[in-house]
C-alpha cells in the first residue's frame, strides 16, 4: 500500500472517531430535552454526520473515491472556490440531508410506535 492512501485511511479513522464521539455527547446533552421531536432532530442530524457515506468523483484517479460525507463536505468548505471543492460540497451535502431527515422520521415514527405499544399494554381495558 502507498503511503497516500495510508494516511487517507487513517485521517477517515480519525474523523469516524470523532463523529463517534460528537454522536455520545449529543446524546448526552439531548436527553433532558422534553419535546420528542425536538429531542430527535439534532440527534439524528448528528447520527448522520456519523454514518453517512458518499462517493466523490476523483478527477486524479480517473475515479470515484468514498468517504463519509461529512469529510467531504468538509473538505469540500476548505478548498472553497474551485471546481472539485463544488463536486466534494454537492457530493456530501445531499447525502446528509436525505440520511438527516430519513433518520429522523424512522425515529419519530418508532418513537410513536413504542408509545402506542405502551399504552396498549398499560390500558386495562385492553
Amino acid at each position: 500500500m502507498t503511503t497516500g492512501f495510508v494516511f487517507f485511511l487513517a485521517v477517515i479513522a480519525v474523523f469516524l472517531a470523532l463523529a463517534i464521539g460528537l454522536v455520545w455527547l449529543t446524546w448526552r446533552l439531548t436527553r433532558h430535552i422534553r419535546s420528542t421531536w425536538i429531542r430527535l432532530l439534532p440527534r439524528a442530524c448528528v447520527v448522520a454526520v456519523a454514518i453517512t457515506p458518499t462517493i466523490v468523483p476523483d478527477a486524479s484517479l480517473h475515479g470515484a473515491v468514498p468517504m463519509p460525507a461529512a469529510f467531504a463536505l468538509i473538505s469540500g468548505l476548505i478548498d472553497f472556490g474551485t471546481r472539485e471543492s463544488a463536486l466534494c460540497i454537492r457530493y456530501g451535502s445531499i447525502p446528509l440531508v436525505v440520511s438527516s431527515c430519513v433518520v429522523w422520521l424512522l425515529s419519530v415514527a418508532w418513537t410513536s410506535f413504542r408509545a402506542s405499544r405502551r399504552a396498549k399494554t398499560n390500558d386495562p381495558k385492553a
